[in-house]
């Protein structure tokens, strides 16, 4: 080919992806303009990263593909334990949980999952005749930890952004609502009894997907439940997965500490991760610190929380009940064997509150009051 003619193809094909590029950012500007008008209606604020709301109890993004399509993230609160991957992809997978009364939805979509029978609960003919009928969602995906999915054909029309908008929010909402029908895992039943006894004694919620138990107490939001634990196995180019399950206790404080702090065992996996702007802060108390690792952004405030008081309730629950992580939101401990004892079960919760007040009355303190090794 002549110097001419690749020059006025180079031409064209340059300009074809200019006009292409021009096109693409008017339609995420129209599909942005769209978002911002319909989202605040349902309780959306626009923040770093897209919009942000919850849908269903579960926290909720929203944003913009290169595409300009509109792509919701939906986060399971608590995640799901199915080990799930659901997409409309499918690969034919070896492990693939078969539907065979269902050609439509096992013809568009791949299903795998650690129990096929609680698969089939979640994946039921409702759920399936919505996923099957949604040609308005494309690239679903659903995770243990979300539900993921754009919509097309809406750079146009407000009015259709809108309508296909709900119709996902409905889809999320009956999802949810769906799996808290779903049974317990196989590995868990036996003990379903004792903790729907103990969330019925508290007046708490109870849910089986995953074992769960949320309620109120003075010092915040307390949660207890069994965590589905994925760890990877490389064996040559080859990677598996084995499972388990971990007890997990959170308590989401009323008020956050808001001064950027970390405290946790330095035996937990991740926690020698750096946090942006901080520091890490020795106290002067040597069991605590050969047993913790401290970071704070303020690290006066951070010292006032870690009293003496603090610090060996602290070491107490670390060591005659679970490993034990404080941070700005609250509490959270972790077990990491299946079994759980019922006098475990039983301090947990007044463990929890006895910390938290701890820690409110030396956020509170005095700065001239006595602080340990502080001062």
């Amino acid at each position: 080919m002549d110097p001419i003619s690749l020059t006025v193809i180079s031409t064209i094909v340059l300009g074809t992806g200019a006009l292409i590029t021009k096109g693409l950012r008017a339609q995420k500007k129209n599909v942005s303009r769209f978002l911002q008008a319909i989202l605040p209606e349902h309780g959306f604020q626009r923040q770093t990263g897209g919009f942000h709301g919850q849908i269903a109890g579960n926290p909720c993004t929203v944003t913009v593909s290169a595409g300009g399509k509109a792509l919701i993230t939906v986060h399971f609160s608590p995640s799901l334990d199915l080990g799930l991957l659901a997409h409309d992809n499918p690969t034919n997978t070896l492990f693939e949980v078969p539907f065979p009364d269902d050609l439509a939805f096992a013809g568009g979509y791949e299903v795998v999952a650690l129990e096929p029978a609680r698969a089939y609960q979640l994946f039921n003919n409702e759920i399936r005749r919505l996923l099957t009928k949604t040609a308005y969602m494309d690239n679903i995906r659903v995770e243990d930890a979300f539900f993921r999915t754009t919509i097309s054909g809406i750079a146009a029309s407000e009015q259709k952004l809108s309508e296909r908008m709900l119709r996902v929010f409905d889809f999320v909402e009956r999802f949810e609502s769906v799996r808290q029908s779903v049974s317990v895992a196989a590995a868990l039943k036996h003990m379903e009894p004792r903790w729907r006894a103990l969330a019925t004694k508290q007046g708490w919620r109870f849910g089986t997907t995953p074992l769960h138990m949320v309620g109120q107490v003075d010092a915040g939001e307390v949660r207890i439940q069994m965590t589905l634990i994925r760890q990877s196995v490389q064996s040559g180019n080859n990677t598996s997965y084995r499972y388990h399950y971990e007890r997990e206790a959170t308590l989401r404080f009323v008020d956050p500490l808001a001064l950027g702090l970390t405290v946790a065992p330095k035996t937990w996996a991740g926690q020698t991760a750096e946090l942006f702007g901080a520091q890490d802060i020795k106290t002067g108390d040597a069991l605590f610190d050969d047993t913790f690792r401290v970071q704070a952004e303020d690290v006066e405030g951070a010292k006032r929380v870690l009293s003496a008081a603090v610090r060996a309730r602290l070491l107490l629950i670390h060591h005659d009940i679970d490993p034990i992580r404080l941070d700005d939101d609250g509490l959270s401990l972790r077990e990491k064997h299946d079994a759980t004892r019922p006098e475990e079960m039983v301090k947990l919760v007044p463990a929890l509150e006895k910390l938290a007040r701890l820690i409110q009355e030396a956020r509170t303190a005095r700065g001239d009051e006595e602080q340990g090794p502080y001062r």
